[in-house]
């Protein structure tokens, strides 16, 4: 008996998962906010005034010359982009992706609001 009560639930799992967890949506932007901007040449500090403090930074020392990479993490509706951006002497001189990698929120947020709608009809 217990058996079929775990099928069960694994069922209804399954279920939510397939079925509901996308219904609802989320309120995650389907693009970036960097994808059609041409920010070559801008300084450091307009940048960050722009987009805010940077999800991490780097620095990196080569033949005199020293360049700092700002990375910016973003949630999209799909996928989570890092984008690195590169200063030379403070002076955005490179853009580009960092890391691709799936976002599973919306799959977890619509199971949030599932258990929600199960607790309050109860």
């Amino acid at each position: 008996m217990r058996h079929i009560h775990i099928i069960g639930l694994l069922l209804l799992l399954i279920l939510i998962v397939s079925c509901k967890a996308f219904q609802y949506g989320t309120e995650y932007p389907k693009s970036s906010k960097f994808s059609n901007l041409n920010l070559i040449g801008k300084s450091k500090e307009d940048f960050v005034s722009e987009f805010g403090a940077p999800t991490s930074t780097a620095l990196k020392t080569e033949k005199d010359n020293v360049y700092e990479k700002l990375y910016y993490a973003e949630t999209l509706q799909n996928v989570t982009i890092t984008t690195e951006f590169t200063f030379k002497s403070n002076v955005l001189a490179e853009t580009k992706i960092f890391h691709i990698g799936d976002n599973i929120q919306p799959l977890i947020d619509s199971l949030r609001w599932e258990i929600r709608q199960v607790r309050i009809s109860k």
